[in-house]
């Protein structure tokens, strides 16, 4: 009998040894690096815009939960006339708990005022993680939103419309694994 209770806490041990090997080996691997041009949008490159955010979220994120350190990134995608279409914002650094890094991310989101309803996973895509979307009001504005987390990364896109109404969630989803596709890079 001790003989089993030794041998099972043997493999549990192993077992728990490999998946804190694996899960801080696999932490922090990959970056985020927005292209230019995505789809028919092209990148607003002016620091000004982008350079706070990013500063913010380096400053703000992983902060009291192990202090990892993240580097913060964003992008604002605008039509030909310059309007934004889809906004990225988010960190990316050695993402021990992705779960709760996302969940602390649309806690923030709704920590600004913003109401956010129908939270809901949707599929990730081929890089794995977990992604999440769902929808916000704050007064007269309306979005989408989506957000991915893994090992590497904690991203948000959202998506607004010029007209009121609700942006489409999935299309959002759809072309947030299309921009993770292409910003998620090896280091």
């Amino acid at each position: 009998m001790l003989g089993t209770i030794a041998a099972v806490l043997v493999i549990v041990g192993g077992a728990l040894g490999y998946f804190i090997w694996d899960t801080t080996s696999n932490a922090g691997t990959q970056k985020i690096v927005f292209p230019a041009t995505f789809k028919d949008l092209k990148a607003n490159d002016d620091p000004a815009v982008t350079g706070k955010i990013q500063d913010e979220l380096t400053s703000k994120i992983g902060q009291g939960d192990g202090n990892w350190k993240p580097t913060g990134v964003a992008g604002v995608y605008q039509d030909s006339d310059s309007n934004p279409q889809l906004i990225a914002v988010g960190v990316y650094g050695k993402v021990l708990l992705p779960k709760q890094e996302l969940d602390q991310m649309f806690s923030g989101f709704t920590g600004a005022g913003a109401k956010v309803t129908d939270r809901h996973s949707v599929d990730p895509g081929p890089k794995g993680g977990q992604m999440d979307c769902a929808t916000s009001e704050d007064g007269e504005s309306k979005l989408a939103l989506c957000a991915w987390a893994d090992n590497s990364s904690v991203v948000m896109v959202l998506k607004g419309s010029d007209d009121g109404s609700q942006p489409d969630v999935d299309k959002l989803a759809a072309d947030t694994r299309d921009l993770r596709a292409v910003a998620e890079v090896a280091k």
